[in-house]
């Protein structure tokens, strides 16, 4: 399913109101046939995971000490009752890297799609471990940075309303993040310049002015 026309549906998506961010996460998938082809009870566990992440985003914008707290709770509980990760689908411990948007997500894998149209995404956003599975259509697959591996562009589909939330507050954290190390990058870099010629100017100070 390679994909090299410029006019492909990936540019709607990638135009729309959502800005796209690079992110790394973990990221686990597995080639489904159908998009209905979601278990009844993985669905309600996961519209409950969604639910649980929405509230948390909330609670942290007011009280982040309490929210942390819920998610490591969350988590322990997640981990004792076996929900953290679903037995069928291999979930590096590693972060991957995505490039990914409220509606879309782009990464490159080893797992063979080229006669895949749809997959699930098993995604945990970090730093927060919020676990989210996407069904997602293939819109594009290409050529990846290193031999075996595959650029995949996908899109949510459907996006529902508490996903959208979770991805949407999630990206806003992420960009405010990105730019607090920019500015503070900028800021050591301003610093570090002007440590020299603070130096040359205390190794060589003025001349006094003859009376």
């Amino acid at each position: 399913m390679k994909s090299s026309d410029s006019n492909t549906p990936w540019d709607g998506v990638e135009r729309r109101e959502y800005f796209r961010l690079d992110d790394r996460a973990l990221l686990g998938l597995e080639i489904i046939e159908r998009l209905e082809d979601v278990a009844p009870e993985i669905g309600s566990l996961q519209q409950l995971e969604q639910q649980i992440s929405t509230l948390l985003y909330r609670v942290e914008s007011k009280h982040p000490d309490i929210a942390q707290l819920l998610q490591l709770m969350n988590q322990k509980l997640n981990r004792v009752a076996g929900l953290d990760q679903d037995p069928n689908v291999s979930i590096p411990d590693k972060p991957v890297d995505i490039n990914l948007s409220a509606c879309g997500i782009r990464f490159e894998t080893s797992v063979d799609l080229e006669a895949a149209r749809f997959i699930r995404l098993h995604l945990t956003l970090l730093p927060d471990h919020m676990n989210l599975v996407l069904t997602s259509r293939i819109v594009a697959l290409e050529a990846g940075s290193a031999a075996g591996m595959t650029l995949v562009r996908a899109a949510f589909e459907p996006v529902d309303e508490n996903n959208l939330e979770v991805l949407v507050q999630h990206m806003m954290q992420l960009q405010r993040r990105q730019v607090k190390a920019t500015l503070d990058a900028k800021a050591l870099a301003a610093v570090a310049n002007t440590a020299p010629e603070a130096a040359t100017e205390k190794a060589n100070p003025p001349l006094d002015q003859p009376d």
